[in-house]
């Protein structure tokens, strides 16, 4: 139970996350602290970060002793985690109060390489928000990269985690984009939009209780 909760992205204190098998047999190249990527955490402990960071465009690289079948890849995003939320007390037409974190990666790739040595782009994500990412893969391979292109606004990626899976994960479901607030407002008639009566309007000029 303790593995499933933390597979989940559930933080027990205390407690470090097992990596998979293959995660461990893996050699990570990349600039900076690399190995923060399979320490176990998935989130800043104290004054230690916990995470990976790098300059967008320059990936990490997992090499396996030898070609394995790899069904695909645990990740864990930085989402800012210690930033002071604000829970909105109405929905603004103008402007947007909530946004996704600068430091999350929003658009990444993932890349296998070939056995005459050459690399093939296997997966690809153009607009991310979730902290917690599993991609299905199912490539056979004797390394993969992940390289952050984009993110929300940050200068450089942070990335707390990336797991090598023997069996291919269900991804984490994501919420259908839908129409924005004030095309949705766009097409309510003015009538229901007006504010409801008080039934203090023949006091108007008047004070109440007077």
């Amino acid at each position: 139970l303790q593995q499933i909760l933390m597979d989940d992205d559930q933080w027990l204190p205390g407690l470090a996350r097992d990596i998979s098998e293959m995660t461990r047999a893996a050699s990570i190249s990349g600039q900076g602290n690399v190995e923060a990527l399979r320490d176990g955490y998935d989130r800043p402990i104290g004054e230690n970060e916990h995470a990976w960071k790098g300059a967008l465009g320059e990936g990490v690289q997992f090499e396996l002793p030898s070609p394995r079948t790899i069904g695909g890849l645990r990740i864990v995003f930085d989402s800012d985690l210690n930033q002071h939320k604000r829970m909105p007390c109405r929905v603004p037409l103008k402007g947007n109060l909530c946004q996704v974190p600068a430091s999350m990666v929003r658009r990444y790739r993932i890349e296998a390489r070939n056995e005459d040595g050459s690399w093939t782009t296997i997966f690809r994500d153009e607009q991310n928000y979730q902290r917690l990412v599993r991609v299905p893969l199912n490539v056979r391979t004797s390394a993969l990269r992940l390289v952050p292109e984009e993110t929300w606004g940050a200068s450089e990626a942070r990335i707390f985690s990336i797991d090598l899976l023997e069996q291919a994960p269900t991804p984490v479901s994501r919420v259908p984009e839908g129409e924005r607030w004030p095309e949705v407002v766009a097409r309510i008639p003015a009538a229901d939009l007006a504010a409801p009566e008080s039934g203090l309007e023949a006091t108007e000029g008047r004070r109440v209780g007077a």
